[in-house]
């Protein structure tokens, strides 16, 4: 664990060590914030008290690495995993002796890549699986029923998304290169999304505009797609390698940020119709891992310059703000670090 705050830190605040073996996620508890979780290739989930900087449960059954793991929207004691041994385990952690979960979902035939609750009702579950298949899950009652399979990938699906105005809208990326949308009141695929000539990572909905779908491939390029048209309205080209994340800027939704293992971070403006390449560029001796915007500033990152180019930009009538990017970036030996860049953006 890092504190943000202290300007040279290096080894980190705190180490929780417990897993045998890489570690792929970590997450808080909703409503506890001295609760966190994590799941390992070492075929665990565990459960740390940060207040008492120790792990107070081990949650074991499944026999592959750990890809995913969501705590229920309702529930705060319900969590669920999924794993590369093809199934979903549901757990309660107000159980003291939990070992194997409370509910195995079995049905998957390969490694399940992403599961989500259905916005609106917290008992349905729909999971993606490298075996090209959606599953719908229902948690209401005590076995937890498959009751639909969603076919049409050619190849393993990765990512899955609800539509944020409609949620029997859902829509899904694969290493098939498409994207499908799929209606869950009708059972059937309603939209092919073509375009990518190579694996689609994940898919993302514009934050205003829920018209407008964000997808990111291993073809090396970022897609915007108009649902209604069914197309894609821009195609940003830029990076030279796997484009890893992308996310949209909290203060201004025109603003797409991206990275990649090319070592580089792009920044697209989405109003600029005509204009493919980025708007600015940062460059890493390093693979880019994520980008995340924390909830909380980096105290002591101000610099005068920065306060000079503010202070600068408001006499002159723009407005402007300063937003806190927070960078993992690495190698393949997962030896990583994190840094803070500060994007100062404002309009004419």
């Amino acid at each position: 664990m890092w504190d943000l705050s202290k300007r040279d830190e290096q080894e980190g605040i705190r180490v929780l060590e417990g897993h045998t073996e890489g570690v792929e996620l970590v997450i808080f508890h909703p409503v506890d914030p001295n609760i966190l979780v994590s799941g390992s290739q070492d075929e665990t989930i565990r459960v740390w008290d940060l207040s008492k900087q120790e792990e107070v449960k081990v949650l074991r059954g499944h026999t592959d690495r750990v890809e995913l793991v969501i705590f229920h929207p309702n529930n705060p004691n319900i969590l669920v995993s999924g794993s590369w041994d093809t199934t979903i385990r549901v757990w309660d952690l107000s159980k003291r002796d939990e070992q194997e979960g409370i509910r195995v979902l079995e049905g998957h035939t390969d490694s399940v890549f992403s599961v989500l609750f259905h916005p609106n009702n917290p008992n349905i579950l729909v999971s993606c699986s490298l075996d090209g298949t959606i599953r719908v899950w229902d948690l209401s009652n005590q076995d937890g029923r498959e009751i639909r399979v969603l076919r049409g990938h050619t190849e393993g699906v990765v990512s899955v998304i609800f539509h944020p105005a409609n949620p029997n809208i859902l829509v899904s990326g694969s290493l098939d290169g498409a994207i499908r949308v799929w209606d869950l009141s009708k059972q059937e695929e309603v939209k092919v999304l073509e375009g990518h000539t190579d694996s689609v990572f994940s898919v993302l909905f514009h934050p205003n505009n829920p018209n407008i779908l964000v997808s990111w491939s291993l073809d090396e390029t970022i897609r915007v797609w108009d649902l209604f048209k069914q197309e894609a309205v821009r195609v940003l080209k830029g990076h030279a390698n796997r484009i890893i994340s992308v996310i949209f800027h909290p203060k201004d939704s025109n603003i797409l940020i991206s990275g990649s293992w090319d070592g580089t971070i792009r920044l697209w403006d989405l109003s600029k119709r005509d204009r493919q390449e980025e708007i600015w560029k940062l460059e890493y001796e390093a693979m880019v891992y994520s980008l995340v915007f924390p909830h909380v500033r980096c105290n002591g990152y101000e610099t005068k310059d920065m306060k000079d180019r503010v202070e600068f930009l408001q006499k002159n009538g723009k407005e402007c703000g300063v937003e806190e990017l927070l960078v993992k970036f690495g190698d393949l030996n997962g030896k990583l670090k994190a840094s803070v860049v500060r994007l100062l953006l404002y309009k004419n």
